[in-house]
């Protein structure tokens, strides 16, 4: 009897400390997080999209170019998580003008963790930003050009399933330059993604509203696009999926606050469309 019991102490323990026993991997290519928040103009991806103004009537272009690297990665039963960094230059240039007027330039850079848990997604993410203007559009502050930046720590909470995510999220600018330029240092995520890829078609859509803490108009993207690999490989080609897909070609809809540092104090509303390749 005695024995009986001891066996089944043994093998319970085994049981519920299986997920104990991790896999370490460094630098991995694979990743825990697959949501891209890209509703709002921002994610790390390689972008190439033709951007329309509807307030100036102004065409853009903007070249965008980011990463997100894992530098530790942890595979252990239902448990997944990646530590690592990242960066990104987001720009825009002026189309259909004189030497195609570079207007902007942000840089950004970032540490991250996030930490997968069945369904449930946690990113948190500290980053830096700091933005540079084109010679037409620099702004002189008693002489000087002004250019802008922020420090700040983002936390997302997501519901992951093969066909849609939904997620909330909170920022705050802990840092900001200029305050008159960053004027809101709070700010909540509301958003979600339909993806139909999981049942064989290869289209998304995914929607995010941006409230701000204050009397300020919520940001507010919305982004529709299909995958090309998918489209090339397994449908046309008629090859096995193999679950990556990372050529994406997309059109946006955003309204809201300017997401160039220099400008962060005007809205916008812009209607862009063209590729994006996602590491």
């Amino acid at each position: 009897m005695i024995q009986r019991i001891a066996t089944c102490i043994f093998l319970g323990v085994i049981i519920y400390s299986a997920p104990l026993f991790a896999e370490v991997k460094f630098f991995s290519s694979e990743k825990v997080s697959q949501t891209t928040h890209a509703s709002l103009l921002r994610s790390p991806a390689l972008n190439v999209l033709y951007m329309y103004s509807a307030d100036t009537m102004k065409h853009f272009m903007a070249f965008d170019f980011g990463a997100k690297i894992p530098g530790i990665s942890i595979r252990g039963g239902q448990v997944e998580a990646d530590i690592g960094g990242g960066g990104g230059i987001f720009t825009r240039f002026q189309l259909l003008s004189e030497s195609f007027n570079f207007v902007h330039a942000d840089f950004s850079g970032a540490l991250f963790a996030d930490i997968k848990y069945r369904e449930f997604l946690f990113e948190t993410t500290v980053y830096h930003t700091s933005s540079h203007l084109g010679d037409d559009y620099i702004v002189y502050d008693h002489g000087r050009p002004r250019n802008t930046g922020w420090e700040a720590v983002r936390q997302y909470l997501s519901y992951v399933t093969p066909f849609f995510d939904v997620s909330l999220g909170v920022e705050y600018k802990f840092s900001r330059r200029p305050l008159a330029v960053i004027f809101y240092p709070l700010s909540f995520f509301l958003g979600g993604k339909i993806d139909l890829l999981a049942a064989g078609i290869p289209f998304f859509m995914e929607v995010e509203l941006e409230v701000i803490a204050g009397p300020y108009p919520p940001n507010f993207g919305v982004r529709m696009g299909i995958y090309l690999k998918y489209i090339f490989n397994t449908l046309i080609l008629k090859h096995k999926p193999d679950g990556h897909e990372p050529h994406e070609l997309s059109i946006y809809y955003y309204n809201g606050y300017s997401r160039m540092g220099s400008f962060y104090n005007r809205r916008e509303s812009l209607i862009l469309c063209g590729p994006t390749y996602r590491y």
